[in-house]
Order: C-alpha cells, then sequence, then structure tokens
C-alpha cells in the first residue's frame, strides 16, 4: 500500500514534495522479500518512522536509497522504466 502524501496544493511543488510512504508488507512486496527479511532491514538501519509499538511507516525513496546502498542494487523496474525514459527523449 502505497500512499502519496502532498505538502501544497501547488502542482510544480506537489510533484517536488510528494513523498510515497508505504507500511512493512507493502515495502517487503515491492522488493519481493518476506516480512522477515524487511524486519531484519529494519534492525539493521533501513529507514523508517514508528508511530506505535506495532505501527511502522517507510518512506519509499529514503528506504529504497538505504537498500541501494547497503546492497548495491536497485529495483529491475525502475531501472527499465528509468532506461525506457532515458531512451524516449
Amino acid at each position: 500500500m502505497l500512499i502519496p502524501i502532498h505538502a501544497n496544493s501547488d502542482a510544480d511543488t506537489d510533484k517536488k514534495l510528494a513523498t510515497e510512504i508505504t507500511d512493512k508488507k507493502g515495502y517487503a512486496a515491492r522488493w519481493s522479500v518476506s516480512l522477515r527479511t524487511c524486519d531484519n532491514w529494519l534492525q539493521r538501519g533501513l529507514p523508517h518512522v514508528k508511530a506505535s509499538r506495532k505501527l511502522v511507516r517507510i518512506v519509499v525513496a529514503e528506504a529504497d536509497a538505504w537498500v541501494h546502498q547497503q546492497f548495491h542494487t536497485q529495483r529491475r523496474r525502475s531501472a527499465q522504466l528509468h532506461a525506457e525514459q532515458e531512451g524516449g527523449r
């Protein structure tokens, strides 16, 4: 589950400030890993916000940057989309 959050109503500003936030289940699905792997990543320092004992939210852009830094990888789908966008210009 990805939730876009908009900090402003101005369209140009929205594009810059829009943030995707998800829960552990959504982030695990994003990377095709188990919830246990996601829990392990959280223990190792995956950026997140813990609103309560059971409520964890993950800022997707920050977490993706952490995964890329830790494992020197990126999501295949993102890489393919980036390549398609570069090729279309």
